[in-house]
């Protein structure tokens, strides 16, 4: 309770917070696994139960002490495969069925009850306390104090109230018990290829020290009852651990104290979330009361003489569930497809892009709209594709580039050898691995769709910023398929239709590859041509290279539409002449369920000892994305003080794009990810628009990708002849 209002937090490799000590009373611990029944419900959840549901799931995925996600993620999707799971008649089956598997997780009728009014009533000479609203003020004549904890309603409102009481009782500041909570900076990758700057871990918050500035110190005590919300517990055990206060009523449980609560229609979800130590000793799992509730009068009588209360033993059980970081890359899905499992991935999804998506963190509400038509798109018996086809429903209302569905059981790789190239807002054919279609050939129709046809229905399910992305993902889709037949026009007008199969994707790479221009000096000029792509440019000894190799040309092409393989910062390094930053990263960092910060992440490099310093020309356009867009935001923010101007951009927008993606397993054998990351220009400032705008804007013909011209390349080179 009290939240942080300054954070310690101190990273930790492994869990070793024990209770300690020989002399173990006669107190017969809670069984840890009836928790339950000592804790406070809270409030109920907003009315839409799939959106309460995947609150409550993300926070026992991502925060709970479950021995790993994927044991919920499990429980999800078995207790939603009851067809009316996630209807009023059928929520409260499902929640229970989600619950019998996890230790960890309660599920109570919810308590909309609000935080009473405070009083204060003298029971002869002691004054005791009844936590609420207004102010408290504690009687000029009271020989000794009792604050009733009982019966307050679990809500976020109960932490001022509960600081108001004990700045009255206490008469100087009172260190607190630490809270150790699972940190998770991003969201931590759960497949092997996309593991890197996300983590989680451990951290050890330190929370304000308890509130005091009452002019003396009266004797004190504690009412706690059998149920208790989390704060009113944190506080009991605060003030008996710290010896300010005797415990008059039931034994706390460390649990409840330890406990989050997240509604779910009428119901709810309580799930341990963090664990309190008193400085290295973990709290037992019952706090023993002094005296019972039946002995509550007679010592109220007694308080003012009753003195100041022993230490509490360290040896009380300790049995409940250590709170366990395991490896994100290591969690038992489901491998089935039932209704359940389908659900439970869109769920997983909703409540994952919900705690770390940064378009959903900066306001976006489109995902939150875009999850009941995406489960009732499952119908009562999904299948492969149907599912697939809703998660991409969910990664379209994030309007991010990286955005991604995944059918992790399709392991097909085989493409349409087809590069195709937007004109205007039409595929036009830039490259061919097929006999029968050649470059200028434009896609009328796929299969017998008018283009525009096909494109709308598919719209829905695509990521992007830009919607020149969104276009250009839909041609990704399109050679990923199987065979099409395709309605081609020629520049001439002729229309033909054509058969095209599938071939290895080797066929595929070598098409495109023979689509890019080999580095080089420009025939007929003296200008260096560098193309970043990866099949052209692998590793950063050929850039060392290709480098050398420009140092003797007036002026440098950088073709950056492509997708490069080598370091953005390595292509930077040649064309900056001085010390320049990375573009800031920003990272949601959540300490538990306390709170949400950001970890600013920029790093500074230094320029090659060879640097070419003369006028330089980026390309970019709709396929510039992800390090191909850092690697044109580093050059740019670094040479735009440079006078003369001497490097511009040429092309088309951008993607609007960029940052390390995350990947969540999902039940069902899915794979879903997006960009965990906002990016900002090298100075901080927000980036107006998305993507790039180039200084001068170039596109192609649906003739000139016939001839084999490269329109934008000729842009680029007038470009630098008038720089």
């Amino acid at each position: 309770m009290f939240r942080i209002r300054t954070v310690a937090l101190a990273l930790l490799s492994s869990l070793s917070l024990m209770a300690c000590g020989s002399d173990t009373p006669d107190v017969k611990p809670l069984d840890p696994a009836t928790w339950c029944d000592n804790l406070e419900a809270g409030p109920s959840g907003t009315g839409d139960l799939a959106l309460d549901l995947s609150a409550a799931h993300a926070g026992v995925r991502f925060f709970g002490a479950e021995l790993d996600g994927g044991s919920a993620d499990v429980a999800l999707a078995d207790a939603l495969d009851a067809p009316n799971a996630l209807s009023s008649s059928g929520i409260g089956a499902a929640l229970a069925a989600y619950k019998a598997p996890l230790v960890n997780v309660c599920v109570l009728p919810a308590n909309d009850a609000p935080i009473p009014a405070a009083r204060v009533e003298m029971q002869g000479a002691v004054a005791v306390i009844h936590p609420g609203t207004g102010d408290v003020t504690v009687p000029g004549n009271a020989a000794a104090v009792a604050i009733d904890l009982r019966d307050l309603p679990n809500r976020p409102e109960l932490e001022p109230v509960l600081e108001a009481v004990t700045a009255n009782v206490l008469t100087a500041e009172d260190l607190r018990s630490q809270l150790l909570v699972v940190v998770n900076s991003g969201l931590p990758a759960e497949l092997t290829d996309y593991t890197g700057i996300y983590f989680k871990n451990f951290g050890s918050l330190l929370p304000a020290p308890l509130p005091g500035t009452a002019s003396h110190a009266l004797p004190l005590a504690v009412i706690t009852g059998p149920r208790m919300a989390p704060l009113a517990a944190e506080l009991a055990v605060d003030l008996r651990l710290s010896n300010k206060a005797w415990l008059i009523g039931s034994d706390v449980r460390a649990a409840a104290a330890e406990s989050c609560w997240a509604g779910v229609g009428s119901e709810g979800i309580a799930y341990r979330c963090r664990e309190l130590s008193s400085g290295t000793t973990r709290w037992a799992d019952a706090i023993p009361a002094d005296y019972p509730l039946s002995q509550l009068d007679a010592k109220l009588k007694e308080l003012p003489s009753l003195g100041v209360p022993q230490p509490i033993s360290n040896g009380l059980p300790n049995d409940r569930p250590f709170l366990t970081a395991l490896d994100p890359l290591s969690r038992p899905e489901p491998a089935t497809l039932r209704l359940g499992d389908a659900r439970a991935a869109l769920l997983t999804v909703q409540g994952a892009a919900r705690l770390f998506s940064p378009a959903v963190l900066d306001g976006g509400e489109a995902l939150d709209l875009g999850l009941t038509p995406a489960l009732e798109a499952l119908g009562a018996a999904p299948d492969r594709a149907g599912t697939l086809n809703a998660l991409r429903g969910l990664d379209a209302a994030l309007d991010d580039g990286q955005a991604f569905a995944e059918d992790t059981q399709d392991t097909g790789t085989d493409k349409l050898p087809l590069v195709l190239e937007q004109v205007g807002a039409e595929p036009v054919v830039r490259a061919s691995g097929d006999a029968n279609v050649h470059p200028g050939d434009r896609i009328a129709a796929i299969d017998g769709t008018p283009f525009d046809t096909w494109y709308q229905a598919r719209k829905p399910l695509l990521s992007a910023a830009t919607e020149a992305f969104r276009l250009q993902r839909a041609l990704d889709l399109l050679v990923r398929q199987s065979s099409a037949v395709l309605s081609l026009v020629d520049p001439a007008g002729t229309a033909r239709d054509v058969t095209v199969a599938a071939q290895p994707d080797a066929v595929f790479q070598a098409t495109r590859k023979g689509a890019l221009r080999a580095s080089g000096i420009l025939p007929g000029t003296n200008v260096y041509y560098l193309d970043a792509d990866g099949l052209r440019l692998d590793t950063a000894d050929t850039l060392a290279t290709l480098t050398q190799a420009a140092m003797s040309a007036d002026g440098l092409i950088l073709d950056l539409r492509g997708n490069p393989t080598v370091s953005p910062y390595d292509l930077a390094k040649v064309l900056v002449t001085h010390n320049f930053s990375s573009p800031l990263f920003r990272i949601p960092l959540w300490q538990g369920q306390e709170g949400l910060s950001f970890t600013d992440l920029q790093q500074s490099y230094s320029p090659n000892r060879q640097v070419f310093d003369k006028k330089v020309v980026l390309l970019v356009g709709p396929s510039t994305v992800g390090p191909a867009e850092i690697t044109a935001s580093t050059i740019r923010d670094a040479v735009e003080a440079d006078l003369p101007l001497r490097v511009k951009t040429v092309g088309r927008q951008t993607t609007g794009t960029s940052g390390t993606v995350s990947v969540l397993r999902l039940p069902g054998g899915f794979t879903f990810g997006f960009t965990g990351m906002q990016t900002l220009h090298a100075d901080g400032t927000a980036v107006a628009s998305p993507g790039i705008a180039p200084d001068v804007e170039s596109e192609p013909t649906q003739q000139d990708l016939a001839d084999g011209i490269d329109t934008e390349l000729n842009a680029a080179l007038n470009t630098l002849s008038a720089m």
